[in-house]
């Protein structure tokens, strides 16, 4: 595995945990995804 891949490849499971993340906090939390989709929708 070369250097770029290695690095795309971080790159991108970096990203997969911060959507897992996010996701997980919706469902924990859902008033704050409904706010976060109001304040988007309506401005």
């Amino acid at each position: 595995m070369t250097r770029v891949e290695k690095l795309l490849s971080a790159i991108g499971l970096g990203v997969f945990a911060a959507i897992l993340l996010l996701a997980f906090s919706a469902y924990v939390n859902p008033a704050m995804l409904i706010d976060f989709a109001n304040f988007r929708l309506c401005s």
